[in-house]
């Protein structure tokens, strides 16, 4: 699959997903805003991984996100931001960002 994403650590020493061709801009703003840590990626991971299994939504909320797994699509919304557009992936884009997010993240934050 065509990375949708590079991922860097930005000036501030923090690590950022930059969407390329602006696509997923939602999914790269959860990532680097709320998926700040490799375990967060693997539990999101696994979440993906029980949607598929029970063939049923899954719903995970975090600080500021809330991430909804149903069927091929994910959909993410920021819980604070009243007029911010849920982002929507399909979920083999982000089970992949969250793998390439993860492996930047160990190597990263050692």
């Amino acid at each position: 699959m065509t990375p949708v994403f590079t991922y860097e650590t930005g000036p501030d020493g923090r690590p950022a997903a930059r969407p390329i061709l602006g696509a997923y801009a939602g999914l790269a703003a959860f990532l680097t805003e709320e998926a700040s840590w490799s375990d967060y990626a693997g539990i999101l991971l696994d979440l993906a991984a029980e949607s598929v299994a029970a063939d049923g939504p899954r719903v995970h909320t975090g600080n500021a996100y809330a991430v909804t797994i149903e069927g091929d699509a994910v959909a993410i919304e920021h819980l604070h931001r009243a007029r911010q557009v849920p982002g929507t992936a399909p979920l083999a884009v982000f089970v992949q960002a969250l793998r390439e997010w993860r492996a930047f993240l160990d190597r990263t934050q050692d």
